[in-house]
């Protein structure tokens, strides 16, 4: 294969490639016996400086090259040189005229011969262009070779002879990579008596540097609000020439938008700065459905490039997703301009993201919004059938921590209410949703007998609160004397083949664990059949577990609890009791210990460690966990409601909510407190809007659920994940 194959097919630059100047590429070749001291060379002078030229554009005039020639020349010697763009891995065996990366010769150069003594025999040479692309039929009319070949033979004096190759002329096309654009040459010895090998060394360089007209926005991406709000500003945008009169007179600028449309009441308008060139009027012309806007060039530069601006923009939204402008422009008053390729042409401008608050104004009334978007009553729910629901108290967490694993077994959500009375919010709730059988987790303490006594006394009524059902409600209360009891208690209120199982042998070894804890089981010693699943969580804090119980609702998951250097007695109960044979411990070796891990394998348990620097970081990892795109190593999480933020410090919006999470399939990530989201939290949600997690549909990555109100999660905390969530998207 020959130094042309090679940069015409595209597979890279040849050994000994040498680069002169940015961007540009030169094969070193040779004709005859390279190296030899007897070979007459061939050597090109360094271009002082290359032309600017534009993509897209005919007939541009570009450098001289000059070389010296021999004074031993002979008949029928020939130098041929290839030009080729600068990316010379952009030519492929595809017709460059259809892929419109090429570079080409256009017209013929001219040829001066000057040195030498008067009494020698001055060269004469002809220069033609033609194509090295000839073995491609369809590519016949692209002229990329330059020949030169001497018509005489000298009389071989010793002064070698200069030759200039000037009113070199390059056309481009609209994909002819910007950079400076290559030149080889090779020689080839003539058929005289006495011709000998010729060589080419210094090889001709760049004279020409292909450059665009670029693109730009004046500020960052912003977060815009959800469907149907109007008149919402955007950054300004801008299209700085590279040469002057890049634009001619009548050239036309156009601004398409994607995810949004203009809005035309806005004073936008487009101005020129720089050259002396103008535009036609300031403002804008939109088009039918405001999807674009455009405006023309009056003036061209002349002196200096201009840079050409649109400002005042604003945007009407109604949908989630990126608002992308891109920017396009035409040279030309004909009914078929030319296009002229912009460089930076597609500007993210932001994302419209959709957030959801379930909110009330007290902790047991955020409950109760929470379980009436997750059990929505309609005309069609029927009576039939017991209808349970499960309370716990607002004021501590360490009984409610175990609630979601119960509610999911009995098919409804969570309720809170004070220690010692029946809250409001939870009395109408279970007569709207027509309960008939309430389950209290925790003891006296948790929940007093005196809210029990009331709860026996309270009607039941029909779904919809209106019709009673001629009985009162029923109570169960489910507890323990401490809160590793009662979660015991949760755990086992149920046959064992109601767990969930699954199998993640992609999540062992650290796949979820930032911390130095110990990962647990290894990967290659865990089954891919199926097992028994709980989530270890410490007793002492709730942030492990309230992250966890989603997972736990939605898997049919108990949720054990532990002290932090020993594992409970009651654990280890639970755990041989339901047959357990794989372990999620919740948090890093602060939350539970190696020694608690090594306890659970010496059980025959297999772990894995879910585990950050701190709990929100906690609730990232098993997010994404929970939303791995393989059951190898997590769950598949669709998210179809996009991700769930709760307040890191306090349970109740969390656990309660646990129902509503699961049913979407959303994980459940927890800010620090209600004024900060935290670094963690806040990278997750970029990376939710990056489009990573495959298992989320699009518009999920731009939606988020927020468990609470403003005092709960506040709106500058909801702007950080919002924003976070545009950033990722217009990285």
């Amino acid at each position: 294969m020959t130094a042309r194959d090679i940069r015409r097919w595209g597979a890279g630059l040849l050994a000994g490639a040498t680069a002169l100047g940015a961007g540009m590429a030169l094969w070193v070749g040779t004709a005859g016996t390279a190296g030899a001291t007897t070979t007459p060379t061939i050597g090109f002078s360094p271009v002082a400086k290359t032309t600017l030229i534009l993509p897209e554009t005919a007939d541009q005039a570009a450098a001289n090259e000059v070389f010296s020639l021999p004074n031993s020349f002979k008949v029928g010697e020939k130098i041929t040189v290839d030009l080729a763009p600068a990316t010379a891995a952009a030519i492929t065996a595809t017709c460059a005229p259809t892929t419109g990366n090429w570079v080409t010769f256009t017209g013929t150069p001219t040829i001066t011969v000057t040195g030498g003594a008067t009494s020698e025999t001055k060269p004469a040479i002809s220069a033609t262009t033609g194509t090295n692309l000839s073995a491609i039929s369809s590519c016949t009319g692209s002229q990329d070779q330059l020949t030169l070949v001497v018509t005489n033979t000298s009389a071989a004096g010793a002064t070698p002879w200069t030759v200039t190759v000037s009113a070199i002329a390059y056309s481009t096309m609209a994909k002819t990579p910007a950079g400076q654009v290559a030149l080889h040459a090779t020689a080839a010895s003539g058929t005289a008596t006495g011709a000998t090998a010729l060589t080419v060394t210094p090889q001709p360089s760049s004279n020409a540097d292909v450059v665009y007209p670029t693109a730009s926005r004046a500020t960052a991406p912003v977060t815009l609000q959800h469907s149907d709000t109007s008149g919402q500003a955007v950054s300004d945008l801008s299209v700085a020439e590279p040469i002057p009169g890049t634009f001619k007179a009548g050239a036309t600028v156009t601004v398409t938008l994607a995810g949004a449309t203009f809005d035309t009441s806005a004073p936008a308008k487009a101005t020129a700065a720089g050259g002396s060139a103008a535009v036609t009027g300031t403002k804008v012309t939109y088009s039918s459905g405001a999807a674009s806007l455009s405006f023309k060039v009056k003036t061209a530069s002349t002196t200096t490039p201009a840079t050409y601006s649109v400002s005042g923009l604003e945007v009407d939204t109604s949908a989630v997703g990126k608002v992308v402008a891109t920017i396009t422009a035409t040279n030309g008053t004909t009914a078929t301009p030319a296009p002229m390729p912009v460089a930076a042409s597609v500007l993210p401008l932001g994302a419209v993201v959709q957030t959801t608050r379930v909110e009330g104004a007290t902790a047991d009334d955020t409950a109760r919004a929470e379980y009436l978007a997750a059990f929505p009553v309609t005309a069609t729910t029927t009576g039939t059938g017991t209808r349970n629901a499960v309370l716990a108290t607002d004021a501590d967490y360490q009984d409610a921590l175990s609630a979601a694993y119960l509610a999911k077994q009995l098919g409804t959500g969570v309720l809170l209410t004070p220690t010692s009375s029946l809250s409001q919010a939870a009395l109408t709730t279970l007569a709207y949703e027509g309960v008939q059988h309430v389950y209290v987790v925790g003891g006296p303490l948790a929940v007093t007998n005196t809210v029990t006594a009331a709860l026996a006394k309270t009607p039941s009524y029909k779904p919809g609160g209106t019709t009673t059902r001629g009985a009162t409600l029923s109570v169960t209360r489910i507890y323990g004397t401490t809160a590793d009891q009662t979660a015991q208690k949760v755990a086992q209120r149920f046959r064992a083949t109601l767990i969930g199982s699954f199998s993640a042998p992609g999540a062992y070894g650290g796949t979820y664990n930032d911390t130095t804890g110990l990962n647990g089981t290894t990967k290659h010693s865990v089954p891919t059949t199926a097992m028994r699943t709980a989530v270890l969580a410490r007793d002492s804090g709730f942030q492990d577990a309230t992250a966890a119980s989603a997972l736990a609702y939605h898997t049919s998951l108990p949720i054990l609890l532990t002290p932090t250097t020993r594992l409970s007695t009651a654990a280890i109960s639970a755990i041989e009791n339901d047959q357990i044979t794989q372990v999620i411990v919740m948090g890093g070796p602060l939350a539970i210990t190696n020694t608690v891990v090594k306890q659970l394998e010496s059980m025959g348990v297999d772990v894995f460690r879910v585990a950050g620097a701190d709990a929100t970081d906690t609730s990232q990892e098993l997010a994404r966990f929970e939303l791995a795109a393989t059951k190898n190593k997590g769950r598949q999480w669709t998210a179809s409601a996009g991700a769930v933020l709760a307040r890191g410090n306090y349970y109740s919006d969390a656990v309660a909510g646990s129902d509503l999470a699961a049913k979407t399939e959303s994980p459940i990530v927890l800010s620090e407190d209600q004024t900060t989201l935290g670094p963690y939290v806040t990278a997750f949600f970029t990376t939710v809007g990056k489009g990573t997690f495959t298992t989320m549909p699009v518009t999920a990555d731009f939606k988020v659920v927020v468990l609470g109100g403003g005092l709960a999660v506040t709106q500058g905390t909801v702007s950080e994940a919002e924003n976070a969530i545009t950033a990722g998207a217009t990285s």
